[in-house]
């Protein structure tokens, strides 16, 4: 694990939304996992997850679950199924009826099934200590 740190106003944001591929370098170059940021290679080594937890708050988990899985050569569905299963999250549930931190944790499920090489953000932000370290426990 390793953490990006530095002032607001820095630019930490903005290079992990370089790494992630969701913008592109005013000067220079970056690279990921050996590919250019935003390539297809590195686009499919990276999951970003942010803070805002943006999903799609109107589909229930098993079609957030089941979009995921269409979107995602690498998708593990055992994976995500575990872990949901683990935190008694219903397939079920609305996405935008979960609390704060069920969303936050589903967040994170949906990135880590992509099984990838790397994570970037602040994906524990929002989840209290107990969770946080449960999540890098299980």
């Amino acid at each position: 694990m390793a953490a990006l740190v530095g002032p607001n106003g820095a630019g930490k944001t903005t290079l992990l939304r370089i790494l992630a591929g969701l913008a592109t370098p005013t000067a220079g170059t970056a690279t990921v996992v050996g590919h250019a940021a935003g390539s297809q290679p590195a686009r499919d080594a990276v999951s970003a997850v942010d803070q805002a937890v943006p999903l799609y708050r109107h589909l229930r988990v098993r079609d957030l679950l089941a979009a995921a899985l269409a979107l995602n050569d690498r998708w593990d569905t055992d994976l995500a199924e575990q872990r949901l299963s683990a935190l008694n999250l219903s397939m079920s549930a609305k996405v935008g009826k979960l609390s704060g931190g069920q969303q936050a944790q589903l967040a994170l499920t949906l990135a880590m099934a992509r099984r990838p090489r790397l994570l970037l953000d602040e994906p524990l932000a929002s989840l209290d200590p107990l969770a946080r370290q449960g999540y890098w426990a299980g």
